[in-house]
């Protein structure tokens, strides 16, 4: 205890004299900016004054260099580059540019503060400085005097009646400002590019949102303004033709031959060059927006570029135009030059995995790529995994399962479907169709081996750039278990629920996922993701087959078939903060089994537990309900948790990441939830979901973590996770901390997981 206590005091010194220490190689008249602080006059005037000040520290410069509880955690401050010549630090690399106070930053810095209030709709605030130094160190104050926000009371549009101005008016609809919004300097410079772009979509390629402008007028009203939209006519007549498309010439280059410069025509206006046994003439008209005599949209001309590159089979597309021509001077051509590369592939992947809980798996995989199949952009893709999964676990085989795995695609580029369905995909986006066959053939260590084929058949869609829809029409595969051990059989006979979730099956449905994320790599703003998948199997069998006994379920060759419908949702939320994140995580999930089941494919039961989930657990070491299981030293099959799964899922995460240095970053997180069953079972005793009850058998976990991540390519996560509330055999749901063994030697063991990942869980 004293030498812990020794420790701790030299510790404290060290830490003080290195604080103190931070201004030693300022010259005489620098000084080190220790504190930038913002006060507001009256912060009741301000509805968000929290968002406000975070927005104008973030205009402050420059940016108090880094401590921990006022104490800097690494040399900052490149005094050590201040040192005679020849002396260098191990931190040098890796110290910050030290914040010295300059007259010249601070006005700078007030002056963005005064433009921010201004463009936010506090026309008339002000801000000013004030500066405290004492022993090289200067503390910042910026005095903010606000205004009230102020509000749009009229809006004149442009209403003349000139082509342009017609035009502009019939797209009025889609304005970003309306009367009544606050003032916004963003809104304005959006709704300039709103209309440039208009023109732009419509022929007008020659105007630029300088040729709009706002008028504000604020001098006769009080927290209100009068606003005016203008359009500057330019001087020179061509900036206002409004151009057509004349014709369209394709030009193809391959390296792997010479392209013929005969050409052929798609159809009028539409001619392509050397594109003869590369793609069919359907899917360069499919392709390409616009025909000959169309109003130019630059839009739909980028689009046109983005549904070539989308193939995956051009090494650049480029577009470009003639000079125009015509009696009016309003037709031009354009020229697209597509460099085609290599439609097939053949790779080989060496892969690490840590698939959950503690399974590490090593697989090494073989496949064969073609871009453009059937000359239409088709997608043929054939793939074999060879691969073995381990488990670091207390009684049980190191070695767990071998896998082989044949996966066979092809995805088409449009929608396969009749013509009398009406439905229209988004133009932004190519949609596809797909057909997928997947193999696989899995041995299971001392317990069983299976081989499981599925074919499926779908389609995927994006509606916009936020959202994205997947269905699978038909999803058919058949599971059947060839060897089970004399172990898993004695296992089965006392588990039904097993028995029945893992037995020869086909399970015939169809499935339908929808996706949500409103992030953008361009901005650094929050963004959630949502997506919801929704399933049903065996429906349309049970009808359409008839059964000789009510008691005995329907068969396909003398196999069952599932039926059964579930459905699954997961939301998350992305919150940065500077250079750190915080994210949210709100998983739950319904399978409920029915007609000619008792109870869903094992593969389709939930689970929790592990690197990917509730981190304090094991992989399906948790549940239902406040059920434990009792671990038989002796019996490894019975302490693999095959049956630890369930039919209800609820999880939820929270999860904050922050940078270390360089490619370290770590993390703090807390993980809450647990799995339940819709029907007693008498082997799982509490397992079944109560209205009353569920909130108690909520398990809780808390952690630290540390994550290798280079360029978010390869993410290697290391997670320390300890039990807060869990199930105790026999006992419910305790705290941890309140039991008797709290904090003990045993305690640490018995609680505390580490978990090795690849990948952020969410």
């Amino acid at each position: 205890m004293q030498s812990s206590t020794t420790y701790f005091f030299f510790l404290c010194c060290f830490l003080t004299f290195w604080s103190c220490n931070t201004t030693k190689y300022l010259a005489e008249k620098e000084s080190l900016i220790v504190q930038n602080n913002i006060e507001f006059n009256d912060p009741n005037t301000l509805s968000k004054v929290n968002k406000t000040r975070t927005a104008l520290n973030g205009l402050i410069t420059p940016v108090v260099n880094s401590t921990w509880n006022k104490i800097p955690t690494i040399i900052y401050y490149k005094n050590i580059e201040r040192k005679a010549a020849g002396k260098k630090e191990i931190f040098s690399n890796r110290a910050d540019k030290p914040a010295l106070y300059t007259p010249e930053d601070v006005e700078l810095s007030r002056l963005r503060m005064e433009k921010y209030l201004l463009d936010n709709g506090f026309i008339g605030s002000t801000v000013y400085v004030s500066k405290i130094t004492e022993n090289k160190k200067t503390k910042v104050n910026y005095f903010v005097s606000l205004k009230p926000i102020h509000t749009i009371q009229t809006l004149s549009r442009i209403s003349d009646s000139t082509k342009v101005g017609k035009l502009l008016q019939s797209f009025d609809k889609y304005s970003v400002i309306q009367e009544g919004d606050r003032y916004s300097k963003e809104k304005i410079d959006e709704e300039r590019a709103r209309y440039a772009k208009t023109l732009k979509n419509s022929g007008y390629l020659n105007i630029t949102e300088d040729y709009f402008y706002f008028t504000v007028d604020t001098q006769y009203h009080e927290n209100i303004v009068d606003m005016g939209i203008h359009f500057k006519v330019p001087e020179e007549k061509e900036t206002l033709t409004r151009y057509k498309i004349g014709n369209t010439y394709l030009k193809w280059e391959n390296n792997r031959r010479i392209i013929s410069q005969d050409s052929i025509e798609i159809k009028p206006g539409l001619y392509s060059y050397g594109s003869e046994d590369l793609m069919k003439a359907r899917i360069i008209d499919l392709t390409v927006d616009q025909d000959k005599g169309d109003y130019i949209s630059e839009g739909k001309q980028e689009l046109t570029l983005s549904h070539f590159l989308s193939y995956n089979l051009f090494r650049h597309v480029n577009q470009k135009y003639s000079p125009a021509y015509g009696d009016s001077l309003d037709t031009i051509d354009r020229y697209i030059d597509l460099a085609y590369a290599s439609d097939g592939r053949l790779g080989t992947d060496f892969e690490l995995n840590n698939r959950s809980g503690s399974f590490f798996g090593t697989a090494i995989t073989g496949s064969y790529t073609n871009k453009n199949t059937f000359k239409g952009a088709e997608t043929f893709s054939a793939s074999l995994t060879l691969g073995a999964e381990l488990q670091v676990n207390e009684n049980q085989s190191l070695l767990n399962s071998l896998i082989a795995e044949l996966n066979t695609t092809l995805s088409i580029p449009r929608l396969l479907i009749p013509k009398f369905f009406k439905y229209k995909p988004s133009s932004f986006f190519i949609p596809n169709s797909f057909i997928g066959l997947k193999n696989s053939i899995q041995n299971r260590i001392d317990t069983y081996s299976a081989v499981k084929s599925t074919l499926s058949l779908g389609y995927n869609w994006r509606e916009t750039k936020k959202s994205n829809h997947e269905i699978t029409l038909l999803s058919l595969s058949y599971l059947n278990i060839f060897r089970r051990s004399p172990e898993f059989i004695d296992l089965e006979s006392n588990d039904r629920r097993l028995a029945l979730s893992l037995q020869d099956l086909f399970d015939i449905g169809m499935e339908y996922t929808y996706t949500f994320t409103n992030q953008d790599s361009k901005s650094k703003r929050d963004y959630s993701f949502f997506t919801a998948t929704a399933r049903t199997s065996g429906n349309t069998l049970n009808a359409v087959i008839n059964s000789a006994s009510s008691n005995v379920n329907k068969t396909i060759f003398g196999i069952p078939f599932s039926q059964y419908a579930k459905i699954q949702l997961d939301l998350r939320h992305y919150v940065n903060i500077k250079k750190s994140q915080l994210v949210g995580r709100l998983k739950t999930g319904l399978a409920y089994a029915y007609g000619n089941s008792e109870q869903i494919p094992y593969n389709e039961q939930f689970l929790v537990g592990g690197a990917q989930s509730i981190r304090g657990f094991q992989l399906r070491g948790l549940g239902p309900g406040d059920f434990v299981l009792d671990v038989d030293p002796d019996n490894p099959v019975r302490n693999q948790f095959f049956d630890q799964t369930g039919d209800i899922l609820l999880e939820m995460n929270l999860e904050y990441r922050f940078p270390i240095f360089g490619y370290l970053k770590g993390a703090t997180f807390i993980d809450a939830g647990n799995i339940w069953l819709l029907a007693e079972d008498p082997i799982k005793p509490g397992g079944r979901f109560g209205r009353d009850t569920f909130i108690e058998q909520i398990a809780i976990n808390t952690g630290i973590g540390l994550r290798l991540d280079i360029e978010s390519f390869i993410v290697i996560r290391l997670d320390l996770a300890a039990l807060m509330r869990r199930p105790f055999l026999n006992e419910g749901f305790e705290w941890t901390t309140s039991r008797p063994d709290a904090f003990t030697r045993d305690w640490v063991f018995d609680n505390l997981r580490l978990q090795l990942g690849f990948g952020y869980p969410f």
